[in-house]
């Protein structure tokens, strides 16, 4: 995402400085496809006043506009650092760049510098980059260039697959990192965990992304990321709970009943059931599954067990 915002604001720039800019100059320049140059324009053209001067053959600025008029607020700024303490969750490269976005805007909008530290804390789990650092670059290239890659992909199992993938984003979530993408392998779009990657060669084979892919819509019934059969779940919570519970929207899909006695009856639509067991297991023993069996049963498996290790 910092790529983006980088070449942006890089475009950005150029327009500024009003430089003869074309879809194919561009492309060249920052070593992206033209197709790519075309959607950065529809963000920039939605924010800025762009137009395409079809007699000067460029993109520029309305005239009369300027970033060097632009002024940063302080809470304007403010917001930029928040993003940085955001981005710095997910590795030294990210960072990195987000930092010379800062220093270009702070810099060429002569806004003010503060000094001060940011006053928040943002607090997920950190990615090991360290475990990812040779993955990582090759397929952001991957990303940009529109183009395949081979992997040599061992999962939890042990199990060691080569395949072929076109990648399409990196999906950072719990303090991993994934790519998601067509597997030519299985003929369907995968999810790979980058630390799982133990071999990764790029391809000078283009792919062309669906314009229907979507992530948003992808994850749209996944507790976070997991896909799987949509399920009806239904849990109870105990009143003791249940201000806690009703504090934040777990889920788009989520509906709540208060019961007359104070309990929550809380119900979703989602994509397996994976990914919401461990949260469920945050809220014992003031949690019940009700529906559908099939996870009920196996909670009370599990804690079974659970209660044979602590006797």
């Amino acid at each position: 995402m910092s790529e983006k915002f980088h070449r942006v604001w890089e475009i950005l720039s150029r327009l500024d400085r009003k430089e003869t800019l074309t879809p194919k100059s561009l492309s060249e320049d920052l070593n992206v496809s033209e197709r790519t140059i075309f959607r950065d324009f529809e963000v920039i053209s939605s924010h800025f006043p762009v137009i395409f001067d079809r007699e000067a053959k460029t993109y520029q600025f309305m005239e009369g506009y300027s970033l060097q008029k632009l002024k940063i607020s302080k809470d304007e700024l403010m917001t930029l650092f928040l993003s940085r303490e955001i981005v710095s969750k997910l590795g030294a490269p990210l960072t990195e760049k987000l930092d010379k976005i800062i220093n270009k805007i702070t810099t060429q909008t002569k806004s003010e510098k503060s000094t001060e530290s940011p006053p928040f804390w943002v607090d997920f789990p950190e990615v090991n980059f360290s475990k990812i650092s040779k993955v990582y670059p090759q397929i952001e290239k991957a990303i940009k260039e529109e183009k395949s890659i081979w992997i040599k992909y061992v999962d939890l199992n042990q199990n060691v697959t080569e395949r072929k993938i076109d990648p399409y984003s990196i999906i950072f979530s719990d303090g991993f990192c994934l790519a998601i993408g067509y597997c030519h392998l299985r003929k369907d779009i995968r999810k790979f965990a980058l630390d799982f990657i133990e071999e990764i060669c790029p391809l000078d084979e283009p792919f062309e992304k669906p314009k229907d892919f979507d992530l948003k819509k992808y994850f749209k019934s996944s507790f976070k990321i997991f896909e799987g059969e949509i399920q009806k779940i239904v849990l109870r919570f105990e009143k003791e709970v249940s201000s806690l519970v009703l504090r934040r929207k777990w889920h788009p899909s989520q509906k709540i009943k208060k019961q007359k006695n104070g309990d929550l009856i809380m119900e979703f639509e989602l994509a397996g059931t994976e990914e919401i067991r461990p949260w469920i297991y945050n809220w014992i023993p003031y949690c019940e599954v009700i529906q559908p069996i099939s996870l009920r049963n196996q909670i009370r498996e599990e804690l079974s067990l659970t209660q044979k290790l602590y006797k």
